[in-house]
């Protein structure tokens, strides 16, 4: 993952300020690096940014909680990101459909097959934070 460029940014639509400032994204990933940086960016962007480091702490928080998209690790330990998708499918095909997969798994024929059945983007690592901005927007 690179940090966003100057230029980046400029190529990504720009939404209006009112607009942006009511969006709510709970970020979902073991590693504590990369669940930050997530979470400052986007902040920076104008989310209002939740933070869960496991599948377990992101359930307990979607269970209180509106959020308009769900950026979700796949590989976790204890709840995987599969499982909680699968879990947040179950009580809401509308909040699934507010997920984006951030995994670098893309290779195994298993998680292939997984990410191509559902239907939800991914983002793959490494990424630009432009790459990410994008997927979010175009939910």
């Amino acid at each position: 993952m690179v940090a966003p460029e100057e230029s980046e940014t400029s190529e990504i639509p720009s939404l209006g300020s009112a607009e942006r400032t009511t969006k709510h994204i709970l970020v979902v990933d073991d590693e504590p690096q990369i669940r930050n940086l997530f979470g400052k960016y986007l902040e920076s962007e104008r989310f209002t940014v939740d933070l869960a480091e496991d599948g377990h702490e992101a359930w307990r928080k979607l269970a209180n909680m509106d959020c308009d998209c769900i950026l979700l690790d796949l590989r976790m330990p204890g709840m995987s990101g599969p499982e909680l998708y699968e879990l947040i499918k179950e009580i809401s095909e509308a909040l699934a459909f507010k997920a984006v997969f951030v995994t670098g798994d893309t290779v195994s024929a298993g998680m292939r097959d997984f990410i191509a059945a559902t239907g939800i983007p991914v983002v793959a690592k490494p990424f630009r934070m432009a790459e990410l901005l994008r997927t979010i927007h175009e939910l």
